[in-house]
């Protein structure tokens, strides 16, 4: 394990988590919660409150930075403005935005399955 990702398992495991943390509490913050705050970021932005994907998303283990998803989502939020929040999570997320949340939660499930097997030991 690298140095970054043993960083990472450290900060998965440490006492920021409760010692149960489990997938489920990852997903709570998956693809309906990452459009949902990136189209409300566009939203605002479109009024003249630009706030950075980052303090918007935040950090969080094996997710990529907010930019990038802010890239993956492409031009939905312009082009989903007028749309209830309802309807834009009633459609397929842009391609790219689901592949890259596939590859942050198979990061996270790799990483998750590390700690969980060295806490076992």
């Amino acid at each position: 394990m690298g140095g970054a990702t043993k960083m990472v398992a450290a900060h998965v495991a440490g006492p920021a988590y409760p010692p149960d943390f489990r997938e489920s509490d990852y997903l709570t913050h998956g693809v309906p919660w990452l459009r949902t705050v990136l189209h409300l970021r566009g939203r605002l932005a479109m009024q003249g409150t630009d706030l950075s994907p980052y303090r918007v998303i935040g950090p969080r283990p094996c997710l990529s930075l907010g930019e990038d998803y802010v890239r993956a989502l492409g031009d939905e939020p312009e082009r989903c403005a007028g749309w209830a929040i309802e309807d834009i999570l009633a459609t397929e997320p842009p391609a790219a935005f689901a592949e890259l949340w596939s590859r942050d939660h198979a990061e996270f499930l790799d990483l998750l399955s590390e700690v969980n097997n060295d806490s076992a030991s």
